[in-house]
């Protein structure tokens, strides 16, 4: 996605992650953060701490990554 925080290159990417969650008769978006990278262990970083912020982290009962190299590890 276009990196909206540099100013000096509109042009530059960033790697950025939208966590939402959802339920019976609910859809929320908890957050749209700038991840480092866009590796598995850098999205499951920052949907774990947006999942902590909101305290939602008990009610989790499954994800879902909507990215090929997350979904191909563990």
């Amino acid at each position: 996605m276009a990196d909206a925080t540099n100013k000096e290159d509109p042009k530059s990417k960033v790697d950025g992650l939208a966590v939402v969650v959802t339920g019976k008769e609910l859809e929320k978006i908890l957050g749209i953060v700038k991840l480092p990278s866009g590796t598995r262990t850098a999205q499951a970083s920052a949907t774990h701490q947006l999942l902590e912020l909101w305290s939602v982290t008990s009610d989790v009962v499954a994800m879902c990554f909507d990215t090929t190299s997350t979904n191909t590890g563990q």
